[in-house]
């Protein structure tokens, strides 16, 4: 929906609504700054993210167009996955406000493990240990959250944004519980692997943003740096006490195959049953979740997905996670709260 002219930008915006507006502020017929200022008097638009591009990083000019109504402000040229980790910034802001209707412990449970995931790849960008003993607690709210009050809400509540960091993590680690759960695993093994499933992917907060939310296919080079998620991973995990076994190694086989065919050519009979299980569900919540290039399977599909990959994943893991998925993770004992 893209044109060079002021006018029509604004005919088209109201025609299609956007998610999002990218504004170049040297239009023809009307400049951006005062397109933005138009669409900003429809109310349609009150809440729009706007992005202004410009080839100037003059002050005044970044600072008119703020209080002018974009959200940011970028010079060109500009790396493409730059932009796309500025809006899906927005969009962990966004995802946020909606949790106002959720009951007091489920809103508690998202707000604490967002708390907890973005703390933890601060952690990793400074290099320093995570706090064991509150990531546990977080897992320990959420077994108990979902006993009481189940996990429809939960999912309902993140369902329809875009993959981030913060989603993919909070999504693995709440279907990690789900499934555990469901087979009953004790109480204790469901918490350190919803840990493990929550912490899987720390080591991506070292990843250049470039590379990390890169739309086309990655050179050598890329792909090198991205596998180096998981080494970024267990250096941290190396440095924090407490943390039980079972999340290293999450972190350490999430993306190794039965096959070898995995970012290190680790093989079957050396990956763990964590590992074995982190890689079928963190599968699952990576194409059940819409990205900025790519619409959600359903779960039909994915599980379809999933069963094709029977020489790359464990098969009996693969059976019993379809059969929880076709029930939808639902255990007799979860008593759902009544309205």
């Amino acid at each position: 929906m893209a044109t060079t002219r002021g006018a029509t930008a604004i005919n088209k915006a109201i025609k299609f609504i956007p998610d999002l507006v990218l504004l170049n502020d040297e239009m023809q017929t009307l400049k951006g700054l005062d397109v933005l200022k138009e669409l900003r008097s429809y109310s349609e638009f009150k809440d729009t993210p706007v992005i202004m591009l410009s080839r100037s990083a003059d002050k005044s000019n970044i600072i008119n167009s703020i209080k002018s109504g974009a959200n940011d402000y970028v010079v060109t040229p500009f790396d493409i996955g730059v932009l796309f980790a500025k809006i899906i910034g927005w969009q962990n802001s966004e995802m946020e406000t909606q949790w106002h209707g959720l009951s007091h412990e489920q809103a508690k449970i998202l707000r604490l493990l967002k708390v907890m995931i973005e703390e933890a790849f601060e952690n990793v960008r400074k290099s320093t240990p995570l706090s064991a003993s509150l990531i546990r607690y977080a897992c320990e709210i959420l077994y108990l959250t979902i006993e009481s009050e189940g996990a429809d809400a939960i999912l309902k509540a993140v369902e329809g944004y875009n993959t981030t960091m913060f989603l993919h993590s909070l999504l693995t680690c709440v279907y990690m519980m789900l499934f555990t759960r469901y087979k009953r695993y004790a109480k204790d093994s469901c918490i350190e692997l919803a840990m493990g499933g929550l912490l899987h992917d720390i080591g991506s907060a070292k990843i250049p943003n470039n590379i990390l939310f890169k739309p086309g296919k990655l050179d050598i080079n890329e792909y090198i740096e991205i596998k180096a998620h998981v080494q970024y991973g267990i250096e941290i995990m190396d440095k924090t006490p407490d943390l039980p076994q079972v999340v290293k190694d999450i972190c350490l086989y999430h993306h190794e195959r039965l096959d070898g065919s995995g970012y290190y050519g680790i093989k079957a009979e050396k990956i763990s049953t964590g590992g074995r299980l982190a890689a079928i569900i963190e599968t699952y919540c990576a194409i059940t979740t819409k990205t900025v290039y790519r619409q959600p399977k359903t779960t039909a599909e994915a599980i379809a997905t999933l069963m094709s990959l029977q020489d790359q994943l464990d098969p009996k893991l693969l059976e019993d996670f379809k059969e929880a998925a076709t029930n939808n993770f639902k255990v007799n004992n979860v008593k759902v709260k009544q309205p």
